[in-house]
């Protein structure tokens, strides 16, 4: 991220779709503040492109700052060595050529007094708008290519057709994750940070949420706080998402205390996908020691299990049962910056139904052991493919199981009263 002070509890003042009469924002100034807070990404209403200083209170403060994003920026030579400086500022005479706020993409702001910029000229009046996206390799760091800062297009709020984004938090310290699924609105003015994965990509500015858009199946929300700094405040976000290709890449903005983040086939991943049970890894690196806390918070889904295993204490920790009587989900630990990586996994299962209102999945593997989703009491069964009942037992609640079996496929039969649930579970 850039180094300076900078952005905004964000408050969007909006005109009607069509009135010509200016559209602004307001941005919360950093006052005296010596943190790296504050930033906002901002985005411009007005078709074509402008020069920064054709908005209005732009450049009256004091001290302000202006980037834009570039992932594949010119190799630089300073006192660090070759370096690749990503957040290009306006202030730099190297860049102020040509700097231009173009409708459909992002940039980073600052100011130090709070402002209200106001935006005026022709509006995007389009129904829907395409911005295309770039992809480069040429950035040594790979973690930086197919990245886009991009901005709601139009003067009124908008949504974001099946993709992953970045918004910045309230704070303006730092990104936060924002899952597709989640029908989040983009207000006008407004930026967001999006992943190409190859050329040829685009991101699908819209009105109005999609007609005939699925519902979101549901989503694990992590979140890491420091107890020692900012009176406990979230330093980072991952999120395991049940719908099908709802997934982005780890983005760092900031210098947070501690990351949080999905591991999977050597990617680090911001939203990663799931089918709703199973297994998850959660990383975890602390960049000061100290104490921490992860919070998993389940939203727009019912949860028959959800377990955090610390594998380096070895703690087994019932969320669930944590919820209900302590209200959020919430596990505390020490951490150092010595501590392997791979800290923690998630072992869960939702409470799906089917179109018929029945629970399509009650059983799952992981953690070693069968993970059986229930409620109330009822009778678990072990049915070999011959139809022999193998095992028989009551059970209360949902548990966990080890199915004493020999390799092979059998069915699990629960029965509670006159409801009867059949699965079929392979055992290895």
């Amino acid at each position: 991220m850039p180094a300076a002070n900078s952005t905004a509890n964000d408050v969007v003042t909006i005109s009607a779709e069509y009135d010509p009469a200016p559209v602004s924002r307001e941005i919360v100034g950093y006052g005296e503040s010596t943190e790296s807070d504050h930033w906002a990404f901002i985005a411009s209403p007005v078709t074509g492109s402008i020069t920064p200083n054709e908005v209005e209170n732009i450049f009256s403060a004091s001290q302000y700052d202006l980037y834009r994003f570039n992932q594949a920026p010119a190799a630089t030579v300073n006192e660090e060595g070759t370096v690749y400086l990503e957040w290009e500022n306006y202030k730099n005479a190297t860049h102020t050529d040509g700097f231009k706020l173009v409708n459909g993409q992002g940039y980073l702001y600052a100011t130090k007094e709070t402002k209200i910029l106001v935006f005026s000229g022709e509006f995007n009046t389009n129904a829907t708008q395409d911005v295309t996206l770039t992809y480069s390799n040429s950035n040594p760091d790979s973690n930086m290519h197919g990245w886009n800062l991009v901005g709601n297009p139009f003067p009124v709020a908008a949504t974001v057709t099946g993709r992953s984004y970045y918004v910045m938090n309230e704070a303006g310290t730092g990104v936060e994750p924002t899952a597709a699924s989640a029908g989040t609105t983009i207000e006008a003015c407004t930026g967001i940070l999006v992943k190409a994965e190859t050329t040829g990509e685009s991101v699908t500015f819209t009105k109005t949420a999609p007609s005939g858009q699925p519902a979101s199946n549901g989503l694990l929300q992590i979140a890491v706080a420091n107890a020692n700094t900012r009176s406990n405040a979230i330093e980072d976000k991952a999120v395991i998402s049940f719908d099908e290709g709802d997934q982005l890449g780890k983005f760092y903005f900031g210098n947070p205390s501690a990351n949080v983040y999905i591991p999977q086939n050597g990617k680090e991943y911001a939203i990663a996908c799931s089918n709703g049970q199973g297994e998850m890894p959660i990383n975890f690196k602390a960049k000061q020691n100290g104490q921490y806390t992860i919070a998993v918070n389940p939203e727009g889904v019912e949860m028959a299990y959800l377990h955090l295993i610390d594998n380096m204490t070895g703690a087994d920790v019932d969320l669930l049962a944590l919820r209900q009587a302590q209200g959020p989900a919430t596990y505390t630990f020490n951490a150092t910056t010595r501590d392997y990586e791979s800290r923690f996994k998630l072992v869960f299962s939702s409470i799906c139904e089917d179109a018929n209102g029945d629970s399509e999945t009650f059983a799952f593997f992981g953690n070693g052991s069968w993970i059986i989703a229930n409620e109330g009491e009822a009778t678990l069964q072990v049915i070999d493919l011959n139809g022999r009942i193998l095992s028989s037992e009551t059970v209360n609640g949902s548990v966990s199981k080890s199915i004493n079996a020999v390799p092979g496929v059998y069915m699990i039969r629960l029965i509670n009263g006159e409801n009867v649930k059949v699965q079929k579970i392979v055992v290895r």
